[in-house]
């Protein structure tokens, strides 16, 4: 530009040079997009959508990475397809920073080793009744079990730790009656937080230990809701092949949310 006065190009009439630039450093990316999580959850058997939009509003508010969810697997989803989609589902979730704490059984592979051996399996209550020779049959199919769960996620790109024993501790619940079924007393969960915290999924069998050492067996219903009970989980999950609870007339229910449904159900027949 030229000056008014002395009609020059000056140095003092010039324009002022533009600001530094300023680099703002843009926040991180968020791991956890809603309508992901959304879609692999509701993949995942049991959740409502009212829970869902529950459960992720209660994700970022979670103190303990660990405290994330635990999931109950029956035997029959450590088998094939199921398997595979379980695998995918968590493959996805870790993907977002999201861990859950697995709990399996192994009902039917038991079962089914028990049979091989010419041993029926028996039930007083729901419970299975265990013996030296059955303890000694189950040990070995759960740690098989457990074995299959973990390659099956490290397979597919997820880290995943085993724990086989030194979570649950118990006593015996009535051995006159079960033999050698566990009452869980206690449940450690520093070394699943530990686990969690380094990027690992805990895959944990229900197997428990008196303070003496002696393996209990366990129903890993009961394992998964003791362990949820020490966590408090944002949310359980209970996985099995059926897809959900099945009613007096044989109709799937999907989900439960305990809180709003327990009342109700305890009114029914069928339960």
């Amino acid at each position: 530009q030229r000056c008014c006065c002395c009609r020059r190009r000056c140095h003092h009439h010039a324009a002022p040079p533009p600001p530094p630039l300023q680099l703002q450093q843009q926040p991180p990316p968020r791991r956890r997009p809603q309508s992901s999580l959304r879609d692999v959850l509701s993949r995942v058997r049991g959740t409502r959508l009212r829970d869902l939009q529950r459960y992720l509003s209660e994700l970022d508010e979670l103190d303990d990475a660990s405290r994330f969810a635990v999931f109950k697997v029956g035997g029959a989803v450590l088998e094939g397809d199921e398997l595979a989609a379980l695998v995918d589902a968590v493959r996805v979730l870790t993907s977002l920073d999201l861990y859950p704490i697995i709990v399996h059984g192994s009902g039917p592979q038991l079962n089914d080793e028990l049979a091989a051996t010419g041993v029926e399996a028996q039930f007083v209550g729901g419970i299975r009744v265990t013996d030296e020779a059955t303890l000694t049959t189950a040990l070995r199919v759960f740690s098989s079990s457990n074995a299959r769960l973990t390659d099956a996620l490290e397979s597919r790109g997820v880290r995943a730790r085993p724990f086989m024993s030194g979570v649950f501790a118990a006593e015996l619940l009535d051995e006159s009656t079960y033999g050698l079924v566990g009452k869980v007393t206690n449940v450690h969960v520093e070394r699943l937080r530990a686990a969690v915290r380094l990027g690992y999924v805990p895959c944990v069998s229900s197997v428990a230990h008196t303070t003496s050492g002696r393996a209990l067996n366990v129903n890993a219903d009961v394992a998964a809701r003791e362990l949820a009970l020490k966590i408090r989980p944002a949310n359980t999950l209970y996985l099995n092949s059926s897809g959900g609870l099945r009613d007096g007339n044989d109709n799937i229910i999907e989900s439960i949310n305990l809180a709003e449904d327990y009342d109700s159900l305890l009114t029914q027949p069928w339960m």
